[in-house]
């Protein structure tokens, strides 16, 4: 599923090689998701001897709503047990990994775009 959604759209032989396995098995399985309503078989628009496997509009939608939640769980109940200290430590941490994201975007090496706080030594 992760694979024909990351991909918006594939071909059965592109989807098997990106998830290495055998044409038989991924048929199949292509098969059951579409049965299930999860996966949709399409004529391509650019050759209709192909025909395009992309997921069903209510895994879209499903996709759209839910899935970033249950993305951020782990994070969310992880932050929640930190404690003041390592959170203030957190923070700083992700200020510092901001100004340097945008230094090497802005190509500009070690002249940060943001004055963080202060970030604390590596250890």
């Amino acid at each position: 599923m992760r694979a024909v959604y990351e991909s918006k759209g594939i071909t059965l032989k592109d989807l098997c090689k990106r998830v290495r396995l055998a044409h038989s098995t991924v048929s199949g399985i292509v098969d059951r998701l579409q049965a299930r309503g999860l996966l949709e078989r399409k004529p391509s628009d650019e050759d209709r001897r192909y025909t395009i496997i992309a997921i069903s509009p209510m895994v879209s939608q499903w996709m759209a709503t839910h899935a970033p939640q249950l993305a951020a769980a782990p994070l969310q109940s992880a932050l929640n047990q930190a404690t003041s200290d390592e959170k203030e430590a957190i923070l700083r941490g992700v200020a510092t990994l901001l100004r340097l994201l945008e230094a090497a975007q802005a190509g500009a090496g070690d002249h940060p775009t943001r004055d963080p706080q202060p970030s604390q030594p590596s250890v």
